[in-house]
Formats: C-alpha cells, sequence, structure tokens
C-alpha cells in the first residue's frame, strides 16, 4: 500500500467508523470540517490508492456510489505498524483497563473478529 498523506488518513478513520459504506454527500453532511470538494478528492484517492472499495446501493431507484475501506481497522493498523506492535498494544490495553465495561466491548470485539476469520 501507498503512503497516505495526513488528509487522506483522516478521512479514512473517519470512513472507518460509517459502517456498511457511505456515499460522499452523506460523508460529508457527517463530517463537516472535510470541505465538499476536497472529500470527493481524497476518497477517489483513497479508491485509486487500494485503500477503499466502491459499491452500488440499491435502496432507490438511483444507485448510489457506497464507499468503504476494504481491510478491517485491525489489518489496516497491521499493516501500517506491523503485527506485533499492534498485538503488544492490544494487549496493554487489555491489561491497563480497569471499567467492566470497557473490558467487555473489547472481548465482544474479538469475538466477533474471531467468527469473521473462520
Amino acid at each position: 500500500m501507498v503512503d497516505l498523506t495526513k488528509i487522506e488518513y483522516r478521512v479514512l478513520i473517519s470512513l472507518y467508523e460509517c459502517e456498511g459504506g457511505i456515499t460522499k454527500r452523506n460523508f460529508v453532511k457527517k463530517y463537516p470540517e472535510f470541505k465538499l470538494n476536497t472529500a470527493y478528492l481524497v476518497i477517489d484517492r483513497l479508491v485509486d490508492k487500494g485503500y477503499l472499495e466502491m459499491n452500488y446501493s440499491k435502496k432507490t431507484e438511483l444507485s448510489e456510489k457506497l464507499f468503504s475501506p476494504i481491510k478491517s481497522i485491525t489489518d489496516f493498523y497491521s499493516d501500517m505498524f506491523g503485527i506485533c506492535a499492534v498485538d503488544r498494544t492490544m494487549k496493554k490495553v487489555i491489561r491497563e483497563l480497569t471499567d467492566y465495561s470497557q473490558t467487555s466491548f473489547i472481548l465482544d470485539k474479538i469475538r466477533e473478529e474471531k467468527r469473521y476469520a473462520k
């Protein structure tokens, strides 16, 4: 994968929050801190660089282009920082959790990933 600029990274991380994909128009509505032209251009660049995929929505008569990350957030960070660094960081975070709801959230996410990995 190609290195990302700061704005590409910020847009990509925002897109990870939009599960199931999002149109460019809805992305700009949800994240008004990104200017319209900038968001459109950056999303296109992320597609070209292989970070995003484009699918068509079938919810309406007019198909809309939905954009979503190709890789899971875990795979993205593993590729960016290396699997060992991500593994060490996750172990440290889990050890330091003191609130049951946080621990429960993390464990639910791990179980979810384990199901998808099969």
